[in-house]
């Protein structure tokens, strides 16, 4: 597994500390938003999949500083996509049809939950945020990848995490 992440304020690499040792683990520290590195890193671990978890997350914050959210969450997520196109258009056959990439939403995408309500995966982006407007352009971005270019994606749109190595 190759984790990379850039450990902003609610980054801590004492939650890795139990996988950090294992043989099959790599940290890298680096921006999403790079594109070098992020070419360097996917081609030199090969990997069969990626997970895009990288986000600025938190409505309170995103008020105040919607820039950051855009920058992580609509170009990291571009960035991100077109460096696992990249990689993925050099694999084998077998490799090639395997990849998948997974694309970590939220479902704050889909705008307040009335009482009685629900959401599915069909229902409507309606953001109310920076910050759920700045998620709900990745999906778009990751289907629209999908379609254009037959890139094997999944968005999952899950609530609130909660339990261990959560931020506060």
């Amino acid at each position: 597994m190759l984790n990379k992440d850039c450990l902003t304020y609610a980054g801590n690499l004492v939650s890795l500390k139990i996988i950090a040792a294992q043989c099959n683990y790599k940290f890298v520290q680096a921006n999403i938003c790079g594109r070098m590195v992020l070419d360097y890193h996917i081609v030199r671990f090969k990997p069969d999949a990626i997970i895009q978890l990288a986000v600025d997350s938190h409505v309170d914050r995103s008020i105040f500083a919607s820039e950051k959210f855009m920058q992580t969450n609509i170009i990291g997520t571009y960035t991100l996509l077109e460096s696992t196109r990249a990689y993925w258009s050099t694999l084998s056959s077998f490799a090639h049809n395997s990849f998948r990439f997974l694309h970590g939403s939220t479902d704050e995408v889909y705008g307040s939950l009335s009482e009685k309500g629900l959401f599915r995966e069909d229902t409507t982006h309606n953001p109310s945020s920076p910050y759920s407007s700045s998620k709900a352009v990745p999906d778009h971005i990751v289907m629209a990848w999908h379609r254009t270019y037959g890139l094997p994606t999944l968005i999952t749109n899950c609530s609130n995490n909660y339990g261990l190595y959560q931020f506060p």
